[in-house]
Formats: C-alpha cells, sequence, structure tokens
C-alpha cells in the first residue's frame, strides 16, 4: 500500500460513547452560567468541536458574545475534568463500532499507513474516550487534530498534516490522505 495518513473520527466513526459527553456539557454551562442544568438548552454537537459547541450553548444560556468568549474555557476544563474521570462510564454506556478494531489492526500492520485522529474533540476529551475503548495504542495521537487546536474543524486538517511533518518527519500529498 502506498503511504497513507488516515485521519479518524472519534464519535460515530470509531466509537459510540453514549450521552455522557452530552450531559457533561449541559453540566459544565449550567455550572458556569450559574443556571440549573434543566435550564441549559443542548445544541446538536455533530460536526463540531467542543469549543464550538461550548460558546453555541453560552450564546443560547443568553450569554453576550463577548463574555460567552470569556466563558468557554471554564465550561471546557470542566467538561474536560468530568470526561477524564469517565472512563467506566463510558464503557459502560458505549462501545466500540463494529470492525473498527480489525480495521485499526489491519492498517497498523500496513506499510506505509499511518493512523492518527481528526476529531472535534479536545484532545483530553478525545483520550478519555479512545483510552476507555482500549483504541489508543492503534493512534498516533501526537500528530492528531483536535477541537482543541482550533474551533473551526476545517482547520484541523492543515494542523495535522503539519505535525505529521514536524513531528515525524512524514509528507503527505492530498491523494494520500483519508479522512
Amino acid at each position: 500500500m502506498a503511504a497513507r495518513l488516515v485521519l479518524w473520527d472519534i464519535d460515530g466513526t470509531l466509537v459510540r460513547a453514549g450521552a455522557i459527553a452530552r450531559e457533561a456539557f449541559g453540566r459544565a454551562v449550567a455550572s458556569v452560567v450559574e443556571r440549573a442544568e434543566h435550564e441549559i438548552e443542548l445544541v446538536q454537537m455533530s460536526g463540531k468541536t467542543d469549543l464550538q459547541i461550548a460558546r453555541e450553548m453560552l450564546v443560547l444560556a443568553a450569554v453576550e458574545d463577548a463574555a460567552a468568549d470569556d466563558h468557554v474555557p471554564t465550561v471546557i476544563a470542566r467538561l474536560e475534568a468530568e470526561l477524564g474521570a469517565a472512563e467506566a462510564m463510558f464503557r459502560e454506556n458505549g462501545r466500540v463500532l463494529p470492525g473498527v478494531v480489525e480495521l485499526l489492526e489491519a492498517f497498523g500492520e500496513a506499510p506505509g499507513v499511518h493512523q492518527t485522529v481528526l476529531t472535534g474533540n479536545t484532545a483530553s476529551n478525545a483520550t478519555a474516550k479512545l483510552d476507555a475503548f482500549g483504541l489508543t495504542r492503534h493512534l498516533d495521537l501526537e500528530v492528531g487534530a483536535f477541537g482543541s487546536d482550533d474551533a473551526d474543524r476545517n482547520n484541523l486538517v492543515p494542523i495535522a498534516l503539519d505535525r505529521a511533518r514536524r513531528l515525524r518527519g512524514l509528507e503527505f500529498e492530498p491523494a494520500q490522505v483519508w479522512i
């Protein structure tokens, strides 16, 4: 197989982690805006970065735009702390999707294939989910791109390519990158 960089998404591609992150977001925002959790409106999370989700939820909670930006780091810190301690809950309420382990192993044995993640999760949240399901060992997370790197998911591919070049000396043409 020709040289490839495989950039895996996590949620819905490698695993289903259950509603744990969604609920943790609600609790994190509620604590920052000092409201009851049931008063916090959740947003569609799919395809977004954790930073983007936190900001959207803060705005929906009627936090002014500028103040929302100021509160995002606190929301993310609380979210990361909670998800970092949720390994057993991830395993109990989530699952690795069918065929994922076999595919990660097959790509891991293929010459020239380098696997990492491109995810809207922060690096901490991504690691928590992957560790819970034993998938970290298959991936070079150091060269991955995460929602903590940029709030705009569209900016993550160049980040992963730059890290692969700087940290591993790997150069990939667009046709060699699988997302």
